[in-house]
């Protein structure tokens, strides 16, 4: 359930047709309570008072979802939930389960996701495991993903990328039949833009920045930039509303943004995404490599041991020896379930910005809290399994957009 969407809704209904949803910014605060500027941003424009429109916002909203609606002395909006309201929450991601965090915020837009990897080498790994990731969280958001790779150099590699569980819709090289049987309609698309010449070695291509690329030798056989060239064309050519390209900071780029600019293609949808590039650590086992690659922490052991506690505890093999503090398990409770319905939010806000890191930092603040949460209790009522569940179905669920598969006994 997406609490900002249900705010802004209400909040929306309170003011004249003119102004969108869109326009009503609402955060969640530290301490729970979803914070909105509204009133502060639109007074003017609606000539009245910063704080009578507070106040008409406040008596117009429901309150049966709200416990408390502050309004600050400058005109700020701070609304917390209801107990009861988060608890019919937490119920709703258990019925959800596998499906929770998803929506349509994507409209199920046509967006290609795409890398290209030279070398085997772990930087180019590195690319295709935050591809695969970027992908399934953006599927997540609502968008119609498809995740193309150009491999220039299959020397094993496609065996790696089924070693670290990254799969494409669409892995190619230079034998693909895509990319051969678009080769002379590539050559022909590049000849009319007027920026390929002749040397004595073959036919070149020159791009808007001044950069040659040979394309043909001198027995015109076809070589590997022009290979190069199919794949972008085919995908350009594909009806995509967007196109991401992932990047590592030595990529270079250039070439391809100006073929795109000489072959007339609209370089609005066209965006890339530079990430940066590291070494894995040590580990062979692959949920470490791929969280490390994904978030730059090594924390997924505590993940693990927080999923197996809470799957042992729902399967009824694993109790809490610590006494209990019934204030300190309100607190955390409060804040976990309000956490728990950050999801979906975080979710769009990585689709929308290709950033994956913030999915892991908002996985390992859940993680930290339940923790938290647990060392409170010394036995667990039905509310407190119910939060359990939650918990675990919101991990897992991150877990399956990052390719990990968490172990459950450790």
């Amino acid at each position: 359930m997406n609490v900002i969407s249900i705010l802004r809704g209400m909040i929306i209904k309170c003011l004249p047709n003119t102004i969108s949803e869109d326009k009503v910014n609402i955060k969640m605060l530290p301490d729970c309570g979803y914070t909105c500027d509204v009133a502060i941003v639109f007074s003017s424009i609606l000539k009245k008072d910063t704080l009578s429109l507070c106040k008409r916002i406040k008596n117009s909203i429901e309150k049966d979802i709200f416990r408390e609606i502050v309004i600050s002395d400058d005109g700020m909006l701070t609304f917390y939930l209801k107990k009861d309201f988060l608890i019919s929450c937490i119920k709703d991601i258990v019925q959800k389960e596998k499906d929770y965090g998803k929506s349509s915020y994507g409209k199920n837009k046509k967006i290609c996701v795409e890398c290209i990897i030279g070398q085997r080498n772990e930087e180019n790994i590195w690319k295709t495991i935050y591809l695969d990731s970027l992908s399934n969280i953006m599927t997540y958001a609502g968008y119609d993903i498809t995740s193309y790779c150009y491999v220039m150099d299959n020397d094993g590699i496609k065996s790696d990328l089924e070693d670290k569980r990254v799969y494409f819709d669409y892995l190619m090289d230079k034998e693909d039949s895509n990319i051969k049987d678009n080769l002379d309609d590539t050559l022909s698309l590049l000849q009319r833009s007027n920026h390929c010449f002749i040397k004595d070695d073959g036919l070149w291509l020159r791009t808007g920045d001044y950069i040659e690329k040979r394309l043909t030798n001198s027995d015109g056989d076809y070589l590997e930039f022009l290979y190069l060239m199919s794949y972008y064309t085919n995908i350009f050519g594909s009806g995509y509303d967007g196109i991401i390209s992932i990047c590592s900071k030595d990529d270079d780029t250039k070439d391809i943004r100006s073929v795109i600019e000489i072959c007339n293609y609209d370089l609005r949808k066209y965006s890339i995404k530079i990430i940066n590039t590291g070494f894995f650590n040590d580990s062979n086992q692959i949920n470490n490599i791929r969280y490390n690659v994904l978030s730059g922490s090594d924390k997924i052991y505590d993940i693990e041991n927080t999923n197996s506690i809470i799957f042992n505890l729902l399967r009824g093999k694993w109790s809490n020896s610590l006494k209990s503090d019934s204030t300190k398990r309100d607190e955390y409770a409060y804040i976990i379930m309000n956490k728990l319905l950050e999801f979906e939010n975080i979710i769009i806000w990585c689709a929308t910005r290709g950033i994956i890191n913030s999915l892991c930092i908002y996985l390992e603040d859940l993680v930290c809290l339940f923790n938290n949460y647990n060392s409170t209790l010394e036995c667990y009522s039905e509310e407190d399994k119910l939060i359990a569940k939650s918990v675990y179905i919101v991990i897992n669920n991150i877990a399956s957009m990052l390719g990990l598969i968490l172990r459950e006994d450790l």
